[in-house]
C-alpha cells in the first residue's frame, strides 16, 4: 500500500434493507418462541419491521426435509 492510503479501523458496520426484504426466518420453533425472539430483534432494528407467517406448501415441504436430512442440527443448549 501507499503511505497514507490505509482508511483505519472500521467503527461500525452499515447494511443497505430495501423494503420487502426478509431480515430472519424461523422453522421447527414454537409458536410462542419464535414470536418473542422475533419481536427482540425487531426492538433493536432502527426501523420499522412486520413479522409475517406462512407455511409450507407440499414442494417446500418436501425441500425443506430434504435439507433437514442433509444438514445437521447443533444444539445451542
Amino acid at each position: 500500500m501507499r503511505m497514507g492510503s490505509e482508511k483505519g479501523s472500521l467503527e461500525y458496520w452499515v447494511a443497505v434493507v430495501k423494503p420487502g426484504r426478509i431480515l430472519y426466518e424461523m422453522g421447527r420453533v414454537p409458536e410462542n418462541i419464535a414470536k418473542r425472539a422475533i419481536s427482540i430483534a425487531a426492538s433493536k432494528m432502527p426501523i420499522r419491521t412486520l413479522r409475517s407467517k406462512s407455511r409450507l406448501t407440499n414442494d417446500r415441504a418436501k425441500h425443506s426435509r430434504r435439507y433437514r436430512e442433509s444438514k445437521p442440527i447443533i444444539d445451542g443448549a
